[in-house]
């Protein structure tokens, strides 16, 4: 790449070493374990398909520069967000086809290859590994999947990438925004995997309900899990500087005299927050956490109470000066989402 052009986008150039090197492990693959013949009646049809691609395909440049324009356009309109609303919604066709083994190994694929840093051969041998898997992992069912695995698997994308990707975006926006005060949630996913029953006779008034109690339990162990991780988080002592008395009163209400966590007011609310969402994941999905309570508390009533605790955690951290970038923040937008 020639540095001094300024033509030359160094992202493409990158994107171009990724593709060179997963085409080479590609190719050392199947001629591993299907033959020069094969790799060769392969490389043919990927070279007549770039060919006819290229051939009708619009100028690079052009494209380019539409995405430029249409982002001046439309930049400046961001807070148009305050009224935007924003629900995608998994259907059940594509789960239908992508087996699960087959997404875990793409995920870690790419997972690798943005980890550019360290031993440059360990990541080239993992990625070897992973695209041997793909190549020796059958793409398709021979039967069609149950109603429940079909909800499995949707539920799947929640874990891999809403719960955690969904507060990092509001994060992002709202310092892009200068926001003062959090975005209303204006992106909400749905799904109607488990729910349709416009002319699918196996999605009967039990599915519904397995696909509620399902979707229930994803959430609230994400929840459960991000409090946890917060309250080990949060050894902020009493004895280093005063606590805000908003995290005082929190802490007073959660049950936790532990003489072990006395001065630390954040550790004993978020011990009461847990035991609340323990409790709520009890009634609500009937499953109890690997980590048990160390209280025993009433659970929450609304997901507002949840979310009115969680933003007392935050804003107590701000008036002490130590809510930039904290956990809390990130476990407040997904409880007001």
């Amino acid at each position: 790449m020639d540095a001094a052009d300024p033509t030359q986008d160094p992202k493409e150039e990158l994107l171009r070493e990724d593709r060179r090197l997963l085409g080479r492990l590609l190719g050392e693959v199947i001629r591993e374990h299907a033959g020069e013949d094969m790799l060769e009646k392969i490389e043919r049809i990927r070279q007549t398909a770039v060919a006819f691609r290229r051939a009708g395909a619009p100028r690079e440049p052009g494209v380019r520069a539409g995405a430029r324009a249409r982002g001046r356009r439309f930049g400046p309109g961001a807070r148009r967000l305050v009224r935007a609303r924003i629900s995608p919604v998994l259907t059940a066709h594509p789960t239908e086809v992508q087996r699960q083994s087959i997404l875990d190994s793409e995920r870690e694929i790419a997972r690798l290859i943005a980890q550019r840093d360290g031993d440059g051969t360990e990541r080239e041998e993992a990625l070897h590994r992973e695209v041997l898997r793909l190549w020796l992992t059958s793409m398709l069912r021979l039967t069609k999947l149950e109603v429940a695995d079909e909800i499995g698997n949707g539920l799947a994308y929640f874990r891999t990438t809403f719960l955690e990707q969904l507060p990092w975006l509001y994060e992002r926006l709202e310092a892009a925004l200068g926001a003062r005060e959090p975005l209303a949630p204006f992106l909400t996913v749905g799904t109607w995997i488990g729910g349709d029953r416009d002319g699918n006779p196996n999605v009967t008034a039990g599915v519904l309900e397995l696909a509620l109690a399902q979707q229930a339990r994803v959430a609230l162990e994400h929840y459960l899990e991000q409090v946890n991780l917060l309250g080990k988080e949060l050894a902020v002592s009493t004895r280093i500087q005063a606590a805000p008395p908003q995290i005082v009163e929190l802490a007073e209400a959660s049950g936790d005299d532990s003489p072990y966590r006395r001065d630390e007011p954040y550790r004993r609310a978020l011990t009461g927050i847990y035991a609340r969402l323990a409790a709520s994941a009890e009634r609500l999905a009937g499953f109890r956490p690997s980590v048990a309570p160390a209280v025993a508390r009433p659970a929450y009533e609304r997901a507002e109470d949840l979310a009115a605790d969680l933003d007392a955690i935050a804003q107590s951290l701000e008036a002490q000066g130590a809510g930039g970038g904290s956990r809390a923040g990130a476990c407040a937008a997904c409880g007001a989402s």
